[in-house]
């Protein structure tokens, strides 16, 4: 036998494919709620012995953050597509193809993205995919001959800060979803809060269980109710409350100052959540704050209860944030 024969016999007994690269990932309109990332994987193959015929994977960050599945594009016409062919029919020539896939990006999914972006220098994005290809493929001479392999592949692709601000985010609906999420301090980092934190912290995750209990039940006017009980934790400076609450105010403004507030400033943070304060009070209170006299309640719709539910939120997040960096200074 031939050294080129027995050359050929070995590599018919080898697998040849193997995963190349991320061609390119792109952002796409869709006409589904989601927007959606379309990935085109490059390989190498042997096209006549080896068969890819199923792939599933995983789009994550390098950080090691999974964001979603991925699922092959059948309609794409190069989900599995050859690019090259063997040079004649008795030598093996390595072969590259492509296939396509698709990830639904969900407001949870853009949220990590942008929370990673925000920790790197580069404001870059470095997606990992995670992938498992099952090929199918002759050993030997026989057609006959059938074997099955389950091959793990791991290929990473960087996009840069302008891409991602030009060619992603836009279509990826940035800046056009507002993720309104209630974390659990319980399973936060620096769950073991000091008492006065403690204290501050579970009364306003109280209140806002409770509106997110109201909302789920479709009881406008109560998820109202819970945001003032959560707004007079914040309500300082009006003269209704007593001395005592002055400590409250100066550790949420320890926060805030090294953030390089000054006074003005939280005053003003202050004057807004007082403001919003009276503006949920007007659903709940039919007499005029000074005079008393009789007004008429309006009434509290959906938009109003996810408007200020979500004013609430941020605002919770906004504290809980900036508790757990100056934890960490």
């Amino acid at each position: 036998m031939s050294q080129v024969n027995v050359w050929i016999r070995r590599m018919r007994d080898h697998t040849l494919m193997k995963i190349l690269e991320i061609s390119h990932i792109s952002a796409n309109e869709t006409r589904s709620i989601q927007p959606e990332l379309e990935v085109a994987i490059k390989y190498m193959y042997d096209q006549a012995n080896e068969i890819v015929d199923f792939v599933s994977a995983r789009l994550g960050l390098e950080a090691g953050k999974n964001l979603c599945d991925l699922y092959v594009d059948n309609n794409s016409k190069n989900r599995f597509m050859v690019s090259g062919y063997p040079d004649d029919g008795k030598t093996k020539t390595p072969t590259e193809g492509y296939f396509s896939l698709r990830a639904t990006i969900t407001p949870h999914a853009m949220e990590a993205i942008e929370k990673y972006r925000e920790g790197r220098t580069k404001k870059d994005v470095i997606f990992n995919i995670d992938l498992n290809v099952r090929l199918t493929k002759t050993i030997g001479n026989s057609i006959s001959n059938i074997k099955v392999d389950g091959l793990n592949y791991s290929v990473k692709k960087a996009i840069s800060q302008s891409d991602w601000a030009y060619g992603y985010a836009p279509k990826l609906g940035v800046g056009r979803y507002l993720l309104v999420e209630l974390p659990d301090i319980r399973h936060h980092e620096n769950a073991n809060l000091p008492e006065d934190w403690a204290t501050i912290l579970n009364e306003l995750e109280r209140q806002l269980e409770l509106a997110q209990q109201s909302l789920n039940m479709g009881d406008w006017h109560s998820v109202l109710i819970h945001i003032r009980s959560f707004l007079e934790v914040l309500k300082f400076g009006d003269g209704s409350k007593e001395l005592e609450s002055d400590h409250q105010k100066e550790i949420i403004a320890s926060l805030f100052k090294k953030d390089d507030y000054d006074e003005d400033a939280f005053e003003s943070w202050l004057a807004a959540c007082y403001a919003l304060f009276q503006y949920v009070s007007k659903y709940i209170h039919n007499r005029k704050l000074k005079s008393n006299a009789q007004r008429v309640m309006p009434i509290a719709r959906r938009e109003d209860a996810m408007m200020v539910y979500a004013i609430a939120v941020a605002l919770f997040n906004q504290i809980l944030a900036k508790q757990q960096r100056s934890n960490r200074i």
